[in-house]
């Protein structure tokens, strides 16, 4: 038992910290790839790894039905997951995009009928959903009428992700790099033909070296690495604790802008910081038990509970 905490919180961190660094890098990308090109590749060759790796260690080759299953998960998770974001990020700061794509915990909270809300995990909800409005307050300040397709596009991506997670429960048991390789080589290809529907310009000649290195980082730690242990945690994790790295994310992100990309850092971003963590920290908490009796009844409840007491 203890081994297998261990596992999940080295899992956890490894999605925290890697996929916070991937909106640096997808920024990177952009400046000399086409978004779902970007993203098409990545996932192809990350996906032909994967699926590689797992048949020629005896894994079985995925049934017509797996296949299908593996495909609607490849679509949520990826397609309209990172394919999304990147296109978003064409027109809407990174800070702003990770605060969008940071509310799928509050979707599969209000989506898992599974989970009963209780006071601790809404709270922990707000705490987060507070410290990352903080982090990218002045983008809000800054929006305009033509970024409202890919605000859009973000809060669809957000969604798609909760309901991938939450589906991949209902979905047939496999290896992990069977499952993830599925996916990516379904998204991989997907991605790379709409790109080329949508006319994308992409010329592997007049990509500059940054531009490969970004792929290079997406595809060998953010699809590799990272989307390998989240599928693992999908099984050995609570949906909405594994939903928390949308919180840490942006805070990744941010930090790494500060750092890299020379971005202001100041009080506000620290103070959102801890709002983030202390989010994060309520929602595992009550995950683990120690919110047990807080349970939020709903109305109808409420209602039988009081009837007869005006």
């Amino acid at each position: 038992m203890e081994n297998k905490a261990l596992l999940r919180g080295l899992a956890l961190s490894t999605v925290y910290l890697v996929w916070g660094s991937t909106f640096y890098a997808i920024t990177i990308g952009l400046e000399s790839m086409p978004p779902l090109h970007l993203i098409g590749l990545r996932f192809l060759v990350a996906g032909m790894l994967l699926y590689g790796v797992a048949r020629s260690q005896g894994a079985p080759a995925l049934t017509t039905a797996q296949w299908r299953e593996q495909a609607i998960l490849g679509t949520l998770l990826l397609v309209l997951g990172p394919g999304l974001v990147a296109w978003a990020e064409q027109w809407v700061a990174s800070g702003l995009a990770a605060l969008l794509v940071g509310t799928s915990p509050l979707w599969i909270a209000l989506l898992d009928e599974h989970k009963p809300l209780t006071a601790q995990r809404m709270a922990g909800i707000a705490l987060g959903l507070v410290g990352l409005g903080l982090l990218v307050g002045n983008d809000f300040r800054l929006l305009e009428p033509g970024r409202l397709m890919a605000i859009a596009a973000l809060l669809g991506s957000a969604l798609a992700w909760a309901v991938g997670s939450l589906y991949a429960r209902r979905t047939s048991p496999l290896p992990t790099g069977l499952r993830a390789g599925s996916q990516m080589l379904w998204a991989g290809l997907v991605l790379l033909v709409v790109g080329q529907a949508r006319g994308e310009a992409f010329d592997p000649w007049a990509t500059s070296r940054s531009g490969w290195l970004a792929l290079a980082y997406l595809t060998l730690l953010g699809s590799l690495l990272a989307f390998w242990a989240y599928n693992w945690l999908l099984s050995n994790c609570p949906a909405q604790v594994l939903a928390t790295h949308a919180y840490v994310n942006p805070v990744v992100a941010l930090w790494l802008g500060c750092w890299l990309g020379a971005e202001p850092l100041g009080l506000p971003i620290v103070l959102a910081t801890m709002l983030s963590l202390a989010g994060v920290a309520l929602m595992t908490a009550s995950e683990n038990g120690a919110a047990r009796g807080w349970r939020i009844r709903p109305p109808a409840a409420l209602l039988r509970r009081t009837s007869g007491r005006c």
